[in-house]
Formats: C-alpha cells, structure tokens, sequence
C-alpha cells in the first residue's frame, strides 16, 4: 500500500469493495488508527473487523477501531499529526456543509499523516474535489457507460475514451 495516498475504490453493490477494504485494514496498512464514517454502522463486516483487530493487535481496540456518522467527521486541523490514521469514508452522499469536512482530507490531511479511502457505487457521484485529489484508484467491473465514460476522460489523457472502456472490460471480466 502506497504511504499516505489517498484512495477510491468504486464499485456497484455486492462486488466486494467492503472486502478489499477489511483485506487493507487487516493485512497490508500500518496505522494507529482508523475512524470509518458510514451511514451503516451496523454492517456486520465493520462489527466483525472491530472482534477480528482483537486477534491482530495487542493495543487496546476500542480506541484504534471507531465507526461514526457521516455527520461526525473530525475536522481535520482536530488530527494528532503523530499518530498514523486510516480515515474511511463508505458511500457518504451529505449536505454541503459536511461534505466540505470530508473533502479537506482529500487535500489536507497528508500533513496529518492519514491515508484517506472512499468506497463508492459511482465514480460521477464523487465530489470532482475528492476526485481529482485522490492518486489510487481501485475499478470493480458492473461500473455503467458513465461512469467509465468520466473516469476516462478525467484519468486516461493518452488512452481514447472507446480504447479505455474495452481495457476496462477486459480487466474487469472476471472477478
């Protein structure tokens, strides 16, 4: 995993980006702490990552694991620039007013020393901000002719927009 990058995975509903995110969290990222804001607290995935990181970690888990709303988000001057942070954000569609909490970590959060992931069923309904702060991003197949047709145009300056999408297909053809 790349050090305080910034990423968005994007995929429909039921591929597997809760998945990939719970392989992150537990096998490849180096963190202190981790806050995952979502509109679902409940998810049996995030309750099982909380009793699983009990396995895995010797530091008291109730302070390295939170899982807040979206309504919740710590400003991101409130952040310990000492201590390594993971900062999950699941599906989040806000008001104005919350969402400009969220996309300040897409800019100002690096000097924080926090990695900033964005799961997504749609990479037009990101905020273009979070989008174009964002240097890794990780493609689900299922995604529709738009959002393949954004994507494209905003990441792939060399590649034909036609050329881009049969690349997409491809790649993403089997699971």
């Amino acid at each position: 995993m790349l050090p305080e990058c910034h990423y968005l995975i994007i995929g429909p509903t039921g591929v597997g980006k809760t998945n990939l995110l719970l392989n992150l969290l537990l096998q490849y990222m180096s963190y202190d702490h981790c806050t995952i804001y979502t509109i679902n607290p409940d998810q049996k995935k995030y309750q099982l990552l909380h009793k699983f990181s009990d396995l895995f970690y010797e530091e008291d888990i109730d302070n390295m694991f939170e899982i807040s709303s979206p309504e919740d988000v710590t400003p991101v001057d409130n952040l310990d620039r000492y201590m390594n942070k993971v900062i999950i954000f699941d599906d989040i569609k806000l008001d104005n007013k919350n969402m400009n909490n969220i996309k300040e970590y897409f800019s100002l959060s690096k000097n924080k020393n926090c990695n900033c992931i964005y799961l997504t069923q749609s990479y037009y309904d990101v905020p273009k901000y979070i989008r174009r702060n964002t240097k890794c991003f990780i493609l689900f197949g299922g995604l529709d002719n738009k959002d393949i047709r954004h994507i494209s145009d905003d990441l792939s300056k060399d590649i034909r927009r036609v050329r881009f999408g049969n690349i997409y297909r491809l790649a993403t053809s089997e699971p």
